[in-house]
């Protein structure tokens, strides 16, 4: 048995033996004795890799199937190619039906509103030409509530001092509406007293009930009833009856402690028939004189204002030659001009007024003074 090998004439492949073609280039195997042997094996050969030989003319290989997955991307057109323009897409006439029912509707509507409206205007035109002419709409007339007087307020601007009517003999330089303040003349002397200590002697009653004045730690006091009216306490260091006073500033606080009374402050004292008065009560002040026994007020008698309170009220008389002075709370209540009494005395005053019930019981309190007086030369 021959096992020599042989190899393609065409490609040089190994061939099996009694094969017909080439399984490497499918060339035909004529015979063996066409096909050459192999080289001895004492001389080897080498040679580079084989190339596959071209297929044989008329054979044809199908080419190696797309692994899975892989679409291959469409072929570029060739050069100066342009791709014709998609037919026009045709309208459907749909819309238009719709368009044109939807129009018929609204005319036939707009048809309708107007037949109806003429024949009710034809209607009404009737009934009014029947009835006369066209009525005119009535008027209605609301009733309003005619305004309401104003209503005066209190305020704090200082009143308006008129002539008092006189019931007893004139005195010179009767009331004048706000006059100038004249400087006070002579030297001025002073004094304070928080009233903490009675070390500048305030004159205390020794009775323990009644009408009296008294001495509280911080307050000094004058208790009265309507039997005794008025009472008055002097302001000490200021009358040491050494002098007379004209010219004077006295400031305190002053507080109506219980019962329906007034607080103040009398002054040109020069007896209690003759003297002038500045009190206070109840949201009210005052400025009067009593000359010969009868009061005559220098204001329109009791006065509201707003800027005196419920509680302690700072108040303030002034006197430079015969022009009054009085604050309360440090808005001005009143500035006068009467030289009636031209000097006196300075004392405190608290009282019941006449009109109040019987066994009226009044209290009044005062505190931090600030007193100053000038002494002529």
């Amino acid at each position: 048995m021959d096992n020599s090998t042989h190899f393609c004439r065409n490609c040089g492949s190994p061939l099996e033996v009694g094969a017909s073609f080439c399984e490497a280039c499918g060339a035909p195997v004529k015979g063996t004795g066409e096909i050459p042997p192999a080289p001895p094996a004492s001389r080897p050969v080498s040679r580079a890799p084989a190339q596959p030989p071209p297929p044989p003319p008329g054979y044809y290989q199908a080419p190696a199937p797309p692994p899975p997955g892989y679409y291959p991307p469409p072929a570029p057109p060739p050069p100066g190619y342009y791709p014709p323009p998609a037919p026009p897409r045709r309208k459907t006439s749909t819309g238009l039906i719709v368009g044109g029912v939807i129009l018929g509707l609204v005319i036939c509507c707009g048809l309708v509103v107007l037949v109806g409206s003429l024949v009710g205007g034809v209607s009404l035109w009737n009934r009014l030409t029947e009835s006369g002419p066209i009525p005119q709409p009535a008027v209605v007339v609301q009733e309003t509530a005619a305004p309401a007087e104003p209503v005066l307020q209190d305020t704090d601007v200082p009143v308006a001092v008129v002539q008092p009517t006189l019931t007893s003999e004139p005195a010179p330089n009767e009331v004048q509406a706000t006059p100038v303040l004249p400087v006070p003349q002579g030297d001025i002397l002073s004094f304070t007293d928080d009233l903490m200590t009675n070390d500048n002697h305030w004159p205390v009653s020794n009775q323990n009930t009644g009408p009296r004045t008294g001495f509280y730690p911080s307050a000094y006091y004058i208790d009265t009833n309507k039997q005794q009216g008025e009472i008055r306490a002097l302001i000490p260091k200021i009358n040491n009856n050494q002098y007379t006073i004209q010219d004077f500033e006295v400031e305190f606080y002053g507080l109506s402690y219980k019962g329906d009374g007034y607080l103040g402050l009398d002054f040109h004292y020069v007896d209690d028939q003759n003297y002038y008065q500045a009190g206070v009560k109840d949201g009210k002040f005052l400025i009067r004189k009593k000359i010969k026994g009868q009061f005559l007020n220098l204001t329109p008698g009791w006065v509201a204002s707003n800027s005196i309170m419920g509680g302690p009220n700072k108040i303030t008389v002034i006197m430079h030659g015969d022009v009054i002075q009085m604050k309360v709370n440090d808005d001005v209540m009143a500035q006068l001009k009467d030289g009636s009494l031209p000097a006196g005395a300075v004392l405190l005053t608290g009282g019941v007024l006449p009109e109040a019930p019987d066994g009226t019981v009044f209290e009044g309190r005062f505190n931090n003074f600030r007193v100053l007086w000038f002494v002529q030369p």
